[in-house]
């Protein structure tokens, strides 16, 4: 179950997102997520479009499975589209 909250900044172009969902792995691990980010558009300094859409999951995972080192790292991430596939795709890094 996915749940996503969106919510309007006080600027139109600015949008705040929350989503909190599940990702199972390939060996049946559940892991808890909770993606908070911000969409913005706007312009640069010659006035062209940009777009910006950066956010930073959280992960929860069972601290005795092999993914219990996601509990305790910060990450961001930045979506990605491509026209095979039906929906988004999230980059995801570790911040060091």
């Amino acid at each position: 179950m996915v749940w996503v909250l969106i919510t309007s900044a006080q600027t139109d172009n600015r949008t705040e997102l929350e989503a909190i969902y599940c990702i199972k792995t390939d060996d049946n691990v559940y892991i808890h997520v909770r993606n908070r980010g911000i969409i913005a558009n706007g312009k640069d300094a010659n006035g062209n479009p940009t777009f910006y859409f950066k956010a930073a999951p959280q992960f929860e995972a069972p601290a005795d499975s092999r993914y219990g080192w996601l509990n305790d790292a910060l990450f961001i991430c930045a979506p990605e589209w491509t026209q095979e596939f039906k929906g988004i795709v999230l980059n995801v890094w570790k911040v060091k």
